[in-house]
């Protein structure tokens, strides 16, 4: 593709609508100058691309894929190949579907545990998080599909991600919010990068030069394209002269005619929209003229989602009673047996092309059990009891953020009670995220498993019966509970978020604290035992030799940390996989980021929050005034009809996908803000309506009703 050539041939109406999205999963189109749309959709852990464009929260109408690992497993391996390898099978199964840009990985920290999207994300440490996300990258960009990671930066919550604000120094920002994308974007080159909803420090991600263009490009070499978040943009020509490219979804004709507008008077704006012209053209050129060519295996995939799950699961806690030979009497417990949580809930929703669930596996091999999916029998004719549980898709999502980290007081009791029998108990867990369990020194074992991808219950069934030596290591620090976190005083409290522990986030923080851990980051056990010690250190390197010191096959990650002013970081790390009685060398490389330059000081203020409803406003703040409470009203009417529709559907897949899309809409909805909505709406519900409604929210009823009355543009 001749790039310069086109541009010089392109008429402005069609560099315009190059810079905005259509039918909210596609780019325009420019068929006179044989320009083909782009085809983007969700995907940290599978291909999500729909069967019709529904809008953009239609997540529950989807073409079959692998789903494997979400990231909060994939990172608790330890194992960047994994990341790769299924990097490589999405990207295979991204081109038989015609897609050119999957929207992954999420790159964001975990600041806290209680963040409804962590089971899309690494970890709460940069390193671990960059490097994952690299091999990542590497892996889907190798067959010319485009990574666009995400959600740059300091988005950190789901309640107030519309329209929060993050306010954190410098120093802090750079060192653990920021580094995870400066990794993947210097090692693996992404071809996109999404900017969040969120302001920081008081500047909108969409508006923010800083960050847009003095960091992201000037500093670190990116030369992709950024694209909003769905609905992130505020002010179309503001945002392209920060350096964002494409809006997502578009449709808004309200922002083409501005840019148009701007374009005719402004030569900053025409030079601006050229140059980000030119990335969409370079990531259409990039996506369209792949040499590659490829074919996708299903069943390799599947073998693949399996043995990765199998690395990735934590065993936390085992006296003994893990691994099952196989001759005990076995009594299963918990719905999550049959009806396995595999997945998180929100824009990640993939329909599988197969579902293993652990009685699935159990029965396909052999195993004899009994089975209760919620009561515990006055008698237990067993030797050890099984029990399935963790969070579910109503817990934690997109969306949403949890208000604490307790499991349903239904599972809670269960556990007691199975206790109580004096039986061994093991946990078999699925969550996205980390879970109370102050019942955890009278389990016999606690296995793991985050949310294992649809081949997780073959998975568990290799763990539990030895098939697989569990090796995987916790990637985030589990505490006690949610008020023992490092930002407890500040998290979810409301939209301006302070991040007053500066950098001492996750481990850096317990190190200081450990009273406050129930588990610790980098902790994992093993069916065998390992030995390892340092043989030889240099200023950038650390050789280690690593033995297997047991009786069974296994691997063993090891972690190297130094001390930097005073707060403990990790620096290297790699899994080494050892027959029994096997010793082997290996030497870890690593730099030392020095961040001393940066200021520790916060100097912005936040602006007040506006008492009169705005278009920035949350639907939520409509219910202060009467006419407001209406629309508000009105528009959760709609949700919840599709909610109790899907509630009355027959138990099935398809029910489990609609209910899951429905109570993600429904959480999100009050927090989402007019402005986004109409920017993320396709066009279905205008600029010019989203002003009317806040015109009548305010009282002005007349003048509401007659910016609806007012036609609507071409």
């Amino acid at each position: 593709m001749d790039i310069e050539k086109i541009l010089k041939e392109l008429e402005p109406e069609e560099r315009v609508s190059l810079l905005s999205g259509v039918n909210s999963w596609g780019t325009a189109a420019v068929p006179r100058l044989h320009i083909p749309p782009i085809i983007i959709t969700d995907g940290p852990h599978g291909v999500r691309k729909t069967k019709t464009d529904g809008g953009s929260f239609d997540i529950g109408n989807n073409e079959p894929s692998t789903a494997f690992p979400t990231a909060a497993a994939i990172a608790s391996s330890w194992n960047t190949d994994n990341a790769y390898k299924m990097g490589v099978a999405i990207a295979k199964e991204c081109r038989l579907l015609g897609v050119n840009v999957l929207l992954a990985p999420g790159v964001n920290i975990k600041r806290s545990p209680l963040c409804g999207r962590n089971f899309e994300y690494y970890s709460e440490d940069p390193l671990l998080t960059g490097k994952f996300a690299a091999a990542f990258i590497k892996g889907v960009q190798s067959l010319g599909v485009a990574c666009c990671i995400k959600h740059f930066a300091a988005n950190s919550n789901e309640d107030f991600r519309f329209y929060g604000d993050s306010i954190v120094d410098e120093r802090t920002l750079r060192e653990i919010y920021l580094r995870a994308f400066e990794i993947a974007v210097k090692d693996a080159k992404p071809y996109a990068l999404m900017c969040s909803y969120n302001s920081v420090n008081g500047v909108l991600m969409s508006e923010n030069k800083l960050l847009l263009t003095d960091v992201l490009r000037g500093e670190w070499g990116f030369d992709g394209l950024v694209m909003t978040d769905w609905g992130a943009i505020r002010d179309k020509v503001k945002g392209v002269i920060a350096g964002c490219d494409l809006e997502m979804p578009g449709d808004v004709t309200y922002n083409k005619t501005r840019l148009l507008n701007a374009m005719k008077n402004d030569t900053e704006v025409s030079k601006s929209v050229e140059t980000s012209v030119r990335r969409v053209l370079s990531l259409v050129d990039k996506t369209f003229n792949s040499a590659h060519t490829c074919e996708s295996d299903l069943k390799d995939h599947l073998t693949l989602a399996t043995e990765i799950a199998a690395d990735c699961a934590v065993l936390m806690k085992n006296d003994g009673t893990l691994p099952l030979s196989g001759s005990e009497i076995i009594f299963i417990v918990g719905e999550m047996f049959e009806k396995m949580r595999f997945q998180g809930a929100g824009s990640s929703l993939i329909t599988p092309t197969k579902l293993i669930s652990p009685k699935n596996a159990f029965d396909a091999h052999g195993v004899q059990y009994e089975y209760s999916k919620d009561s515990v029998p006055e008698k237990i004719s067993a030797d050890v009891i099984l029990f399935f549980g963790g969070l579910t898709d109503f817990e934690e999502s997109e969306g949403f953020d949890r208000k604490n980290m307790k499991l349903s007081a239904k599972q809670t009791s269960l556990i007691k009670a199975l206790l109580r029998t004096g039986k061994k108990v093991v946990f078999i867990l699925f969550a996205g995220s980390p879970v109370e369990l102050p019942f955890a020194n009278l389990l016999s074992a606690i296995l793991n498993m985050y949310l294992p991808g649809m081949c997780g219950g073959e998975a568990v069934y290799k763990l539990v019966y030895a098939e697989v030596n569990p090796s995987g290591k916790l990637a985030e620090s589990w505490p006690r509970s949610s008020k023992d976190s490092s930002c407890a005083e500040d998290f979810g409290k409301g939209p301006v978020s302070n991040y007053y522990e500066k950098s001492e986030v996750g481990y850096r923080y317990f190190d200081k604290h450990p009273e406050k851990l129930t588990f610790p980051f980098g902790h994992g056990l093993s069916y065998t035992t390992f030995s390892q010690k340092i043989i030889e250190k240099t200023d950038n390197s650390v050789t280690f030799s690593v033995s297997n010191t047991g009786s069974c096959d296994g691997a063993e990650v090891v972690q190297y940390y130094e001390t930097i002013d005073g707060i403990r970081n990790l620096l290297a790390f790699e899994k080494v996989y050892l027959k029994a009685g096997e010793t082997k060398t290996i030497e870890l490389a690593f730099e030392r980021p020095d961040y001393t330059g940066y200021s520790t000081q916060i100097d912005f203020k936040p602006q007040p929050i506006a008492d009169t409803i705005t278009l920035e406003s949350p639907l939520k703040d409509f219910k202060k005034t009467i006419s407001g409470k209406l629309l508000y009203n009105l528009v959760l009417a709609t949700v919840r009809k599709d909610y109790k529709k899907a509630r009355k559907l027959p138990d099935s897949p398809q029910r489990d996908a609609k209910l899951k899309n429905a109570h993600f809409v429904l959480k999100m909805m009050p927090n989402s803000s007019l402005r986004g909505l109409a920017m993320s709406s396709g066009g279905k519900f205008t600029y010019e309506m989203a002003c009317a409604f806040v015109e009548i929210a305010n009282g002005h009823i007349a003048k509401g009703l007659a910016l609806m009355r007012k036609p609507r543009p071409a």
